[in-house]
């Protein structure tokens, strides 16, 4: 089973991607955003009006409503018991673009959770779609979704704040407004999903650079410290390659195994 968290943007006229319509004959299974379920069913927030503590209430209900959700469609698809991706149109720390700091780590230390297991233990992959408020803006609207009405600069501004939360992850995958058009897009994520899952695709071309010592990051720019940690073990096949890898921040960790 492969978890994949496919971020949509605050609302353009964008449709939902192609991702989610076939991967390759595996069983796919697309769970709905918590807050747009919220609205549908005659809850909308304002979260301008909160105050902090019921902001933080909030947030806190509607992260513990999306873990369920995740889970139940997590168990759906381990009883089926067939090759299966799924799909979440929404993050479990989402919240954080809406939250100072300090409400933010009250909120994890108060429910026992932890960045590491929030946001890396439970998707194999993060796919972030730029608003197209952020290189479209033509193509912005909040007509067709009740559940957003953010103007541009808003929208830009919490579509930012919602991507340098999934900073870290070991999967993250950016598809912004840079191509012709939406068709270009939704084929840059399709061929984010199925590159993950081990699928074919399209030849791509990436390019590493070595950094000097003395580089400094730009202010403006989320950055991540990550602690990563390799074992490797004697395999009793000279050609073949065993680890164990541990990968983490701030003394929360997962933990793979390879073997090739």
């Amino acid at each position: 089973f492969f978890f994949l968290m496919i971020r949509r943007p605050p609302r353009s006229t964008q449709s939902r991607s192609s991702a989610a319509s076939d991967v390759y004959k595996r069983q796919v299974f697309t769970v709905l955003e918590t807050p747009t379920m919220t609205v549908v069913g005659g809850g909308l927030i304002i979260l301008s009006k909160f105050t902090e503590e019921r902001l933080v209430k909030f947030e806190t209900a509607l992260m513990k409503v999306q873990i369920a959700l995740e889970d139940y469609f997590i168990n759906l698809a381990e009883i089926g018991n067939e090759p299966s991706v799924i799909l979440f149109d929404r993050g479990v720390i989402d919240p954080v673009a809406y939250l100072n700091q300090d409400n933010w780590q009250y909120i994890l230390d108060s429910q026992g959770w932890n960045v590491v297991n929030l946001r890396d233990n439970r998707y194999d992959a993060v796919v972030h779609l730029v608003t197209a408020a952020d290189g479209a803006k033509d193509f912005y609207t909040t007509l067709d979704h009740k559940a957003r009405h953010e103007s541009v600069e808003q929208a830009v501004d919490l579509d930012r704040k919602t991507l340098h939360a999934y900073v870290g992850h070991p999967h993250l995958r950016v598809v912004d407004n840079s191509g012709p058009d939406f068709n270009t897009k939704l084929e840059r994520c399709y061929q984010a999903v199925i590159k993950h899952i081990g699928l074919p695709i399209n030849k791509q071309i990436y390019k590493r650079f070595l950094i000097d010592r003395d580089f400094k990051i730009p202010e403006s720019l989320k950055q991540e410290t990550v602690v990563v940690e390799e074992t490797f073990l004697k395999h009793e096949d000279p050609n073949t390659q065993h680890k164990i890898r541990r990968r983490g921040q701030n003394n929360n960790y997962n933990y793979s195994q390879q073997i090739r």
